[in-house]
């Protein structure tokens, strides 16, 4: 296989290649970690990467790309995620060229998804209020009655967000309770402003493209809803997905060219399955050389720069984190067994077991003994 990134036209072809090898569909089995069939996933893939504009993009940045959303459980077809092809600049046998590569940037849906994901959550829903909108807030039990028109053509965000009340999220638990989680148009507009285009364009240098908030102003404040209901821990993270959620946050600002000036009060990302995208893709064989990204025309939007690592808040009681991405394929079962146990009984079982598992690393068997006493607080 080739040691570069080369540009191709019939990158398709060359992706359909690589997934239809039996070791490949066994790293995307792993890396979905049973959210759905790995070859019926694999299919949707291919579906969705017929697209022209993903078709130029290199196979291997496909290919990248299509684990990264694998770990996350994100399904393109449901617009979890966006598919953005960038121009990069890469050396070629010793010479600068530039090639066409595949990128992802989360969507509000995505967000969505990953918080119902949870055994206790039925619904997780954002909405937007606006200005014109009529509303009544209940003090006593935190709820609100939004009177809106959804048909309303007003309803629809200003570019500069002035036309914005704030927004809530209706988190709605499978006991029939309702919970809301609010954000004001103010945290929203600083959200916006955390972007470096923006930045730039107030600051009077002319953009190539328009900046993203621009191009999907309504999918964006939606987005910066969920995110904060998520940074607020208002809605409970599944231990198995504590570290999705953290890296999503991670990847998502990096996609947006989002430079934070104050660290947000996340737990940092701890080692799980997000991290089985980059060990699949070091095991393909090549090494792509450092690239230089710059916008193609379908993106409409800068290439992301890095964004500052988010610090732990040592107020907020994080989830326990997920288990090493290296334990073994019993562990891994082990771990799902805990998740469904629904008695005492049947927890003092697993611990047992654990117990009997004489290849354990020490941090796999306090990975193991913190999940077992998450389970046992919540039973």
């Amino acid at each position: 296989m080739s040691t570069g990134i080369t540009k191709q036209a019939n990158g398709g072809a060359r992706l359909s290649e690589w997934l239809a090898q039996p070791d490949q569909i066994q790293r995307f089995e792993d890396a979905l970690g049973g959210y759905m069939d790995a070859r019926l996933y694999v299919a949707q893939i291919l579906i969705f990467f017929q697209k022209p504009e993903i078709a130029e993009c290199t196979a291997a940045s496909q290919f990248e790309v299509a684990l990264k959303c694998a770990s996350f459980g994100f399904v393109p077809n449901l617009n979890h995620v966006a598919i953005i092809p960038r121009n990069a600049k890469t050396s070629i046998q010793g010479r600068e060229q530039w090639v066409k590569v595949a990128t992802m940037m989360p969507q509000w849906q995505g967000y969505k998804a990953l918080m119902e994901r949870h055994p206790d959550i039925h619904l997780v829903t954002p909405r937007i209020v606006f200005d014109h909108e009529v509303y009544e807030y209940d003090e006593e039990t935190g709820a609100i009655k939004h009177f809106m028109d959804p048909f309303d053509p007003k309803r629809v965000c200003d570019k500069d967000l002035k036309n914005l009340r704030g927004g809530y999220v209706v988190i709605e638990w499978k006991d029939g309770r309702k919970q809301f989680h609010y954000v004001t148009a103010d945290h929203i507009r600083k959200s916006r402003e955390c972007s470096e285009p923006i930045k730039k364009r107030n600051a009077g240098e002319q953009l190539k493209f328009p900046p993203v908030w621009d191009l999907w102003t309504d999918s964006m404040v939606l987005k910066t809803i969920l995110r904060d209901c998520y940074s607020k821990r208002a809605v409970p993270i599944d231990p198995f997905l504590a570290g999705r959620l953290s890296k999503l946050v991670n990847d998502d600002d990096e996609a947006m060219e989002v430079k934070i000036e104050q660290p947000i009060n996340l737990p940092p990302p701890s080692p799980s399955r997000t991290s089985r995208a980059s060990q699949v893709v070091a095991g393909l064989g090549y090494t792509p050389e450092p690239t230089t990204f710059e916008p193609s025309e379908p993106a409409g939007e800068p290439v992301p720069a890095k964004a500052s690592k988010p610090k732990a808040d040592k107020t907020v009681e994080a989830a326990p984190k997920d288990l090493p991405p290296n334990v073994c394929k019993a562990l891994e079962q082990w771990a799902s067994a805990v998740h469904r146990a629904s008695d005492e009984a049947k927890l003092d079982e697993l611990k047992k077991s654990l117990s009997s598992m004489s290849t354990l690393t020490e941090a796999e068997w306090d990975e193991g003994i913190t999940l077992i006493e998450w389970k046992a607080a919540r039973l």
